[in-house]
């Protein structure tokens, strides 16, 4: 049981640490962490081991605080799997991305696949695969690590990061027509003016 908890203490401090980070490229974009400038940036390290520490964190947790809450029912087994298979939405959009897109590295604006229903396809795929996992596995330290950072807070968080990327990405493709796009974050369309390839 220590080492559970002092593995939910990891895992809280590397999920806040990378949001303090993230917010801080968002209200000092001269300072930004995320995304990356390249891949031999410390900012890549620094992004990818907090990253992973986080979500392999929680899959351990559930490992080593297996049965520990009062979800005994079979039924987790059923809720917590479904949960589990929107997880097959996230990898359909790190596929379309690709891996250097989905760390961050920049590319085109990706508008087919998954990306052709949500700009955050990963993080919207991702987050019920995670709580469905912490059902199936009925662990308190894998639902308390939500608890305390929801993940859905977090997508809101890295939507706004990455906005201000948008119009320099967007301008990069030839026969450009102004279009709004929709921030993942808000229900505003944000920036009104945008600009993607013609559909020619």
């Amino acid at each position: 049981m220590r080492a559970a908890t002092a593995l939910f203490w990891i895992v809280v401090a590397a999920v806040l640490l990378n949001t303090a980070t993230i917010v801080l490229s968002i209200i000092r974009p001269a300072m930004r962490v995320w995304p990356p400038p390249g891949r031999r940036s410390w900012q890549y390290v620094y992004n990818g081991v907090l990253s992973f520490t986080g979500l392999l964190g929680v899959v351990a947790l559930g490992i080593l605080d297996w049965n520990s809450f009062a979800l005994h029912h079979w039924a987790r087994f059923v809720v917590g799997g479904l949960l589990m298979a929107c997880g097959v939405f996230a990898l359909w959009g790190f596929v379309t991305l690709g891996v250097e897109a989905s760390q961050g590295l920049g590319r085109a604006l990706v508008t087919t696949g998954a990306y052709r229903y949500s700009r955050n396809p990963q993080y919207v795929g991702t987050i019920p695969a995670v709580v469905g996992y912490s059902v199936v596995c009925n662990s308190v330290l894998a639902g308390e690590r939500r608890a305390r950072w929801p993940d859905g807070s977090a997508v809101c968080v890295l939507a706004r990061a990455r906005t201000p990327l948008l119009p320099r990405q967007l301008r990069a493709g030839r026969g450009m027509r102004a279009v709004r796009i929709t921030d993942a974050s808000s229900s505003r369309p944000v920036p009104t003016e945008m600009y993607v390839g013609s559909d020619s």
